[in-house]
């Protein structure tokens, strides 16, 4: 009896199962990291153009919160930059406000608990958990998660 070749069907599987490294699970320390990432900037977004409203007025907030934080940052757009011409700012007052933002945002200590999978695909996975801030709040949020083409971690979060 001539027997089957079993090593050429073994190698195959092991060398496709290595294709793509897979999926991360939802709570993987990874992912739950640049969710918590991810949260802090958008929570100081956010908190940033609160913070100009309250101070500057609707309409400027909503050109001045336009410009990303770290563009603030590092190098903070003239109003000719920002194509407006009917207000001025001193660009330390935005980034005395940023600080701010920025301080309460930390002394929001949002944290990711209760992770849970949503549902698991072969490329992606959606995820949710709760965002629990220092003061006992609670948001839930989703999240996905994918695997990128050059082996690192995609991560999308909804909710915020």
């Amino acid at each position: 009896m001539k027997q089957k070749p079993v090593v050429p069907a073994a190698l195959v599987v092991l060398l496709l199962g290595g294709c793509g490294g897979g999926v991360p699970s939802c709570a993987h320390s990874d992912v739950r990291h640049r969710v918590h990432e991810l949260s802090n900037t958008e929570i100081t977004r956010q908190l940033f153009v609160n913070l100009l409203a309250q101070r500057a007025g609707a309409y400027p907030a909503s050109v001045l919160g336009r410009v990303p934080v770290e563009t603030w940052k590092s190098k903070p757009p003239t109003a000719q930059e920002l194509g407006v011409a009917n207000f001025s700012y001193d660009v330390s007052d935005v980034l005395a406000i940023l600080a701010e933002a920025e301080k309460q945002s930390r002394d929001a200590a949002p944290a990711l608990q209760s992770t849970r999978t949503v549902e698991e695909g072969e490329h992606t996975a959606r995820c949710g958990g709760d965002l629990v801030f220092a003061n006992g709040r609670r948001l839930a949020i989703t999240y996905s998660v994918a695997r990128s083409d050059d082996g690192g971690l995609h991560v999308k979060v909804n909710g915020l």
